[in-house]
């Protein structure tokens, strides 16, 4: 059975990035579930295999993992439609 789906929320991406922890981010996998991290924000799309949640939670919070103040914003949309109002204001 394969089950896909998306979300934002931190509680459940913790947990998939404790099942995932030891999967790695190459073909080795040591159990069933593999999570798999879309990012297109800042260029081409990027596709992260089994990231830690550091990764996730600085991107979806907009942090810095060293701490630095950033200077640009991360701004997800999730349509064409919300894109072309992002791109007008």
């Amino acid at each position: 059975m394969q089950i896909v789906f998306t979300t934002h929320n931190l509680t459940l991406l913790k947990h998939l990035c404790n099942k995932t922890a030891y999967n790695g981010n190459t073909n080795s996998v040591q159990n069933n579930i593999e999570m798999v991290h879309l990012v297109n924000a800042n260029g081409p799309l990027e596709i992260i295999r089994n990231p830690d949640f550091m990764k996730i939670e600085n991107d979806l919070l907009v942090k810095n993992p060293l701490g630095n103040v950033m200077d640009t914003i991360t701004l997800y949309t999730e349509d064409d439609e919300a894109k072309y109002l992002k791109n007008i204001i």
